[in-house]
Order: structure tokens, then sequence, then C-alpha cells
């Protein structure tokens, strides 16, 4: 089982179930150990957070691994990956710019910096853009 952004599950007053969630999931950790996997995942903080929200999570969960954020040039990678997939094509000053837009957002990169969303989001406002252009073409002002 996999869970992306556990620590949404804690409970943030009496009236939210995460706090159910969270029990129930330890206990079948527990009851199941040698039958399943779960995989937790999440920002460094909030995950050292929920590990310490009680005594539970910090003993089953017990095996880390932390990935570093991508590079400039592997974001670059990932949105020239994203542009052939659908037959796009960046051209070289293109593909400068936007290295130097993840260059920065790299080096300025606080808790809210989303990685290989950047560069996803960078591809999605790329294909808003051109549909943008040639309906700007097809029907002037």
């Amino acid at each position: 089982m996999f869970i992306d952004e556990v620590y949404a599950l804690a409970p943030n007053d009496k009236k939210d179930y995460g706090g159910e969630a969270i029990a129930t999931l330890l206990k079948l950790m527990e009851d199941h150990r040698d039958e399943f996997v779960v995989i937790v995942a999440g920002y460094p903080k909030e995950m050292d957070e929920f590990l310490n929200a009680n005594p539970g999570p910090r003993s089953r969960f017990n095996k880390y691994l932390t990935f570093e954020d991508y590079s400039a040039e592997e974001l670059t990678a990932i949105l020239r990956s994203f542009c052939g997939e659908v037959d796009y094509k960046l051209l070289p000053e293109a593909e400068r710019a936007v290295q130097e837009l993840f260059r920065l957002a790299c080096t300025a990169k606080d808790s809210t910096f989303g990685n290989g969303r950047l560069a996803r989001n960078c591809f999605e406002h790329l294909v808003k853009s051109q549909a943008n252009r040639i309906v700007h073409r097809v029907l002037p002002h």
C-alpha cells in the first residue's frame, strides 16, 4: 500500500477521522506484518511531525529513503521528455530560458517547492500558451 502525504491524516481536531485511520492502519500493519508492505511519502518536515505524533508510526515505519530534489538540468530533461511524448520540440533558446528559470527556482526553493511538479506545470503552461497563440491567429480580435 502506498500513501502519499500521509501526514494529512494527522487529526486536527476530535471530529477528524484521521487519527482513527492511522490507528487502523497501524493495527493492520502489526496484525499482517508478514503479508504486505506500507509505504508512506511526503515532505520531510511534515513526515517527521507525522512520525512523532504518537509512538506508533515511528516504531512501525523504520526504514527511510530520502530523495534529493532534481537539479535544473534534470528538470529540463523532464520537461524535454514531456514535450517529446506529444511530439513538441523546444527550440534551443527556449530550452536555455527554461533551464535558467529552473535554476532560479532551485536556488530560491522553499517548503512549497514542487520539484518534478515544477517541470509538469511548466509543460502545461507551455501547451496553454501555444493554444492561446493559435486561437488568436485563427480568431483575430
